[in-house]
């Protein structure tokens, strides 16, 4: 293993992400840990790897890093469920291998800089822009935080539903009966992207549309079900769900 490959462990492992899969590291919570977080970065600042230097950054080398291109990666990422960082980012225009058994790699900017950066050339570059940025530092996740309702194994369970045929009709009428909130030109390109596949995708929750997903899940924890019902993707049902049977069981107590 040579230093840039052991920078790039670390660096994911700061962000709180596997470096193998790219996932989020929810349930590790030492990585959240102020002086673990702190030793990585000094980990990281002791390895000092520098970009090669054919690499060193033109202007026009920095050109081709543009908010539009970064935009729409993160607008993939997110269809596909992944969860968008600036370390991952950097691996995906680099064409790592993380990402060989997504479909996301048939995108034509999957590996499109792996000719003119390396990752620690490329990173700061993209870490610069999303500082720059509004839309992209808002769009990007950083380490999480543990929440005390990460630990909830509800949708862990055995998959079931009571629901009827009828029920789960109204049901999907009582949620398109909501509207949309949230409409072009004021969504950003990854937003409507991702309404393609999920029409209430990144839809503000409203506490009508919260108690409609409260009276849902005592009746199923099927994922796949709720996401057709509420047009969100699972990961959001999964989240909001979650905090919800925890917050009824800590009111309940």
């Amino acid at each position: 293993m040579n230093k840039e490959e052991a920078y790039i462990i670390l660096d994911a492992l700061a962000e709180g992400c596997s470096p193998f899969t790219g996932e989020l590291l929810e349930n590790e919570s030492i990585l959240n840990e102020r002086k673990v977080i702190r030793a990585l970065q000094v980990a990281l600042d002791a390895l000092n790897v520098k970009p090669i230097p054919n690499q060193q950054l033109s202007p026009k080398l920095t050109s081709l890093v543009d908010a539009k291109n970064v935009m729409a990666v993160i607008g993939v990422m997110k269809v596909a469920s992944l969860v968008p960082t600036v370390s991952k980012l950097t691996k995906y225009l680099l064409g790592s291998k993380q990402f060989k058994n997504s479909e996301i790699t048939q995108h034509a900017l999957y590996g499109s800089l792996r000719h003119e950066f390396t990752y620690t050339s490329l990173k700061p570059t993209i870490a610069q822009l999303a500082k720059d940025n509004h839309d992209i530092s808002a769009a990007l996740v950083v380490a999480p935080k543990v929440k005390p309702w990460d630990n909830v194994d509800y949708f862990e369970q055995p998959t079931f539903c009571t629901l009827s045929d009828k029920g789960i009709n109204q049901l999907k009428e009582k949620i398109t009966e909501l509207g949309i909130q949230k409409h072009p030109p004021l969504l950003s390109d990854y937003i409507i992207q991702a309404r393609t596949v999920y029409a209430r995708a990144y839809e503000p929750w409203s506490a009508k549309e919260l108690e409609f997903l409260n009276k849902a899940l005592k009746y199923t924890n099927d994922l796949q079900l709720l996401s057709s019902c509420f047009q969100r993707g699972e990961n959001s049902l999964r989240g909001v769900g979650k905090r919800l049977i925890y917050e009824g069981k800590v009111n309940e107590a």
